[in-house]
């Protein structure tokens, strides 16, 4: 079942996958154009499938994690 095929047409879809054991991590990128990415947030977040209920949100920078990869 896909929640977005009834609302709105999808740039691209992700699903991200652990790097070591390839194995599925639990969510994904979604990428919709711009107008019509706030109104799949509004009715998508927190609507339920399957006995869950995913969060859908904007995706955010990651802001820098003190000795996260910085040791140059």
């Amino acid at each position: 079942m896909c929640l977005l095929s009834d609302t709105v047409k999808a740039d691209s879809v992700q699903c991200i996958s652990d790097r070591e054991t390839g194995r599925l991590c639990g969510f994904g990128v979604v990428h919709l154009p711009g107008s019509e990415a706030q109104a799949a947030i509004a009715v998508l977040n927190g609507y339920e499938m399957n006995g869950r209920a995913p969060r859908i949100n904007e995706a955010q920078e990651r802001e820098p994690r003190p000795g996260c990869g910085n040791r140059y």
